[in-house]
């Protein structure tokens, strides 16, 4: 199958459900539902959006084309909206994108190849819009996709290798055979944030996650210094929330954070400046290469500090999560 063409299958052996969550505030639905239209004449579709408040998704009459179900959702855990669009799916692939993402132009072209060729569980990076970004936005993108402060940045940019097993992959593009997802028992309904880490640790058992640098998404970054860094701490407390509860380290890479907290300390707490001796290369070179690759230089002269205060907060909140041993949800610090 490594050679075959896409159109050289019947459309009906892959068929893609794409599950798309929403809470109860909408905006600019539309502008992300018509990214799917070109591809509806060319593979089998269909999108579900799931909310709590479902009479609340004003989709236009444009979007008609579109085979839609909107679905209801009694629960507000995105694990659980994410199960109910899955049991209300028709289609063997399902599609899971964010309500703030949209596929990039060969997105399903590429899926449909690597699914041919006998993968199916897999996702890829997600990338930042092609709409042109606010300034904290653009910010935020150059922190999650610099590798120099990011051990993780192949999922927010796209790496050169084109494959590789990975142990994990966030939801914001990810692809799983429905068989697989069934199997696995979905998502786990207690836990958010962290419920796709938790279903990536059952798919472990049964089978390998893939990642392809060629299927990404456009997945919108935050637009403020507070949404940014509250989710910078989500992530942490998220991180180390989970280690307790799953009993693994996926990749010790998330420890890293911790390194940079005991580095900076001395310097937050004005006990020794002489740490400025390591730092200052540190920032320099995270500004440099920003500049390298962006040519923003008031971007670049603040990343250092916009780095410095992200890696901070990950890592503080990563403690307070490894050492918070309450079996509760996860709590719901924002998007």
């Amino acid at each position: 199958m490594e050679g075959q063409d896409i159109q050289l299958k019947k459309k009906s052996e892959i068929s893609f459900s794409v599950i798309i969550i929403f809470g109860k505030y909408v905006k600019n639905i539309d502008f992300y539902l018509k990214k799917y239209l070109d591809f509806m004449d060319k593979f089998e579709i269909e999108i579900i959006l799931v909310s709590e408040d479902i009479q609340s998704l004003k989709v236009s009459p444009s979007m008609k084309k579109l085979n839609l179900k909107l679905i209801n959702s009694d629960s507000n855990l995105p694990s659980e909206k994410r199960n109910i669009g899955v049991k209300k799916s028709s289609n063997n692939y399902i599609v899971f994108i964010d309500d703030d993402a949209y596929p990039s132009k060969e997105y399903f072209d590429n899926a449909y190849k690597i699914i041919s060729k006998g993968y199916s569980i897999f996702g890829g990076p997600q990338i930042a819009p092609l709409e042109k970004n606010n300034f904290i936005s653009d910010l935020s993108d150059s922190f999650y996709s610099s590798k120099i402060v990011n051990p993780f940045n192949f999922r927010y940019s796209i790496i050169n290798k084109e494959k590789k097993i990975v142990k994990e992959l966030p939801t914001v593009n990810f692809i799983i055979d429905k068989v697989i997802f069934n199997k696995v028992g979905g998502f786990d309904k207690k836990y958010w944030p962290g419920e796709d880490t938790i279903l990536c640790d059952l798919i472990n058992n049964y089978s390998k996650i893939y990642y392809f640098n060629t299927l990404f998404v456009h997945h919108a970054r935050r637009d403020t210094l507070m949404k940014h860094f509250r989710q910078i701490s989500r992530y942490g407390f998220n991180r180390g929330k989970l280690i307790f509860k799953l009993k693994k380290v996926f990749s010790f890479l998330y420890f890293l954070p911790l390194f940079f907290l005991i580095l900076f300390m001395p310097l937050v707490l004005n006990i020794n400046l002489k740490i400025m001796i390591f730092i200052i290369p540190y920032l320099l070179l995270i500004s440099f290469n920003n500049y390298f690759k962006k040519k923003k230089l008031l971007q670049s002269i603040l990343l250092p500090l916009f780095s410095f205060i992200s890696i901070f907060l990950y890592g503080f909140n990563f403690l307070l999560g490894l050492f918070d041993f309450s079996d509760k949800n996860l709590p719901k610090l924002g998007r």
